[in-house]
């Protein structure tokens, strides 16, 4: 065995060992660096690898959301007329609204603005006055002096069911 180690030895030691972990730390430290600075986006790949397999799946499964389904089933004629009555029933609250601003109804339902349908004839009978006919089957009518609430009824919860 070796005799006695003195203190100068000891603290020789210890600055070695700890001179050691430095250097390795900082070797470490720098192969970091290095790997950074050759990959700079570490979550480019995985997010761009999982981005191509949603891809993948949207294009293999095909949802309808996607896609387009299925043709929406005809309107029952329940749900044609609820729409129509709905329709006329708009029309003529803009009309009266018109009337309201301008003093006057339009002469045409272009004059109204956008959104104007094409199965609706108008007339105006004067300046307060007007007539609205449906011109698809069933035929309906709506005049300025007619009550909104009897062609209105309960035309939007039929309508909205049609979404269940």
């Amino acid at each position: 065995m070796n005799g006695p180690v003195s203190k100068r030895e000891l603290l020789d030691a210890a600055r070695t060992a700890i001179d050691s972990e430095a250097q390795k730390r900082e070797q470490r430290r720098e192969a970091e660096r290095v790997a950074a600075a050759a990959n700079p986006r570490p979550w480019l790949a995985p997010l761009v690898g999982g981005a191509s397999l949603v891809l993948a799946a949207l294009l293999l499964i095909r949802p309808a959301f996607l896609f387009g389904g299925a043709e929406l089933p005809p309107e029952t004629p329940v749900v044609q007329a609820a729409n129509t009555r709905a329709t006329l029933g708009i029309l003529a609250a803009r009309l009266q609204a018109y009337r309201k601003k301008s003093g006057a109804l339009p002469r045409t339902l272009t004059d109204l603005g956008a959104g104007t349908p094409n199965d609706v004839s108008y007339e105006r009978i004067d300046d307060a006055r007007f007539m609205l006919r449906t011109t698809t089957t069933p035929v309906l009518t709506f005049g300025s002096e007619d009550d909104p609430s009897v062609l209105l009824k309960d035309q939007f919860s039929r309508l909205r069911g049609r979404v269940k």
